[in-house]
C-alpha cells in the first residue's frame, strides 16, 4: 500500500471559514492491473474507490481510468472480474491515491491473482472431472462428502493394493510461472498406518525429466527439485498436518522464486534458478490408502 501526502487542500467548501468562492476542480486516477505470473495486463477487472462510488473497468491491456474524482485521499480496490463463472479473484490488492485538482494520480501496476479450476460439484459420483485429467496409476474419482470445505463433493484418490503410489496429471497446461491451490485431507481411520514415506506430492513445471516437488507429510512440507531422475531437497519446513482435518495448500512459482504455504502459514520464500523451462502439474500420493481433495485451482 502506497501513502502520499495531500499538501495544502483547497478551501472550496462553503462551510470552510477560508472559503475562496471557487468550485473544486476534480482530478483523475490511472493504473494497470497485471498478473504476477505472466506480468501481462488483465482485462475486465472492476476497480472502485473507497470512499466514493467511482468505478472503472480495465481494457485489454489491463489499464483503467477513473475520471472526475474530487480532490482527496482514496483507497483503490479491485472488486471483481467480468470474465465468467470460473474466473474469480484469489486475492485483492489496494493502493492509496491522493487526488489533486486537475491532476492525474498514477497508481502504477497493481498485482491481481485470478484462478480457474475444479470444485467437483457438477461431476457425477465415481466419475473423473472433464477436461483432460489423466490417471497414470491408482484409482481416482469424485465422491460425496458433506464435510468438504465447500459444497458436498470431493476428489478421492485410492492406491491399488498392489502398488504404493497413485498419480494423476492435472490439465493445467504448460507454464513457466503459475500457481496451484487446493484443499486436502489425510484419512483418519485408526487402521491407517503412516510411514515416513506417507505423503502427497504436487509436481509443478513438470516436463517429465525435470520438475519442482512440494511434498506434504504429517510432520511438514518439503520443497525439492527433480532433474534427470535426481531429486534434491531444497527446503524442509515442519508443520503439524492432522489426519481427518482439511488443510489448504498454495504454491506459486513466479520467475525464479517459489512461494508456498499451508493453512495460510507462509514458509520462507525460496530462490532457485535451475529449472528455466515450462511444464504442467502432477498430483501423487505415496503409501496412503486414500486421500481427498477439494477446489483444486490453477492461479495465473
Amino acid at each position: 500500500m502506497l501513502f502520499l501526502g495531500c499538501g495544502d487542500a483547497p478551501h472550496s467548501n462553503i462551510l470552510d471559514p477560508d472559503y475562496d468562492g471557487e468550485e473544486p476542480k476534480n482530478g483523475y486516477i490511472v493504473g494497470q492491473i497485471i498478473s504476477p505470473y505472466s506480468e501481462m495486463g488483465i482485462e475486465n477487472v472492476v476497480v472502485y474507490t473507497v470512499p466514493g462510488t467511482f468505478t472503472a473497468v480495465t481494457d485489454d491491456n489491463g489499464d483503467f481510468l477513473l475520471e472526475n474524482i474530487p480532490p482527496g485521499g482514496y483507497t483503490l480496490m479491485i472488486a471483481d472480474t467480468l470474465s465468467g463463472m470460473q474466473d474469480f479473484l484469489w486475492r485483492k490488492d489496494s493502493v492509496f491515491a491522493s487526488v489533486t485538482p486537475l491532476d492525474t494520480f498514477d497508481c502504477g501496476q497493481m498485482s491481481l491473482v485470478r484462478s480457474t479450476g475444479w470444485d467437483f460439484e457438477e461431476v457425477s459420483v465415481g466419475e473423473m472431472p472433464s477436461g483432460g485429467w489423466l490417471a497414470t496409476s491408482g484409482e481416482w474419482g469424485v465422491e460425496n462428502q458433506p464435510s468438504a470445505p465447500s459444497g458436498s463433493r470431493v476428489f478421492r484418490a485410492n492406491i491399488d493394493t498392489s502398488d504404493t503410489m497413485a498419480s494423476i496429471i492435472i490439465p493445467t497446461g504448460n507454464w513457466g510461472s503459475y500457481g496451484m491451490a487446493m484443499w486436502f485431507r489425510f484419512p483418519s481411520d485408526t487402521i491407517v498406518t503412516y510411514s515416513p514415506e506417507s505423503s502427497i506430492t504436487l509436481s509443478m513445471k513438470n516436463n517429465i525429466i525435470s520438475f519442482y516437488t512440494i511434498t506434504v507429510a504429517l510432520n511438514g512440507v518439503s520443497l525439492g527439485r527433480s532433474n534427470l531422475g535426481t531429486l534434491q531437497v531444497i527446503a524442509n519446513n515442519p508443520f503439524d498436518v492432522r489426519p481427518g482435518q482439511w488443510h489448504s495448500l498454495e504454491v506459486s512459482i513466479i520467475g525464479d522464486y517459489i512461494f508456498y504455504n499451508i493453512d495460510g502459514h507462509d514458509f520462507p520464500v525460496v530462490f532457485d534458478d535451475q529449472l528455466r523451462g515450462e511444464g504442467g502439474t502432477t498430483l501423487t500420493i505415496s503409501r496412503i490408502r486414500t486421500t481427498f481433495y477439494d477446489d483444486i485451482m490453477k492461479l495465473y
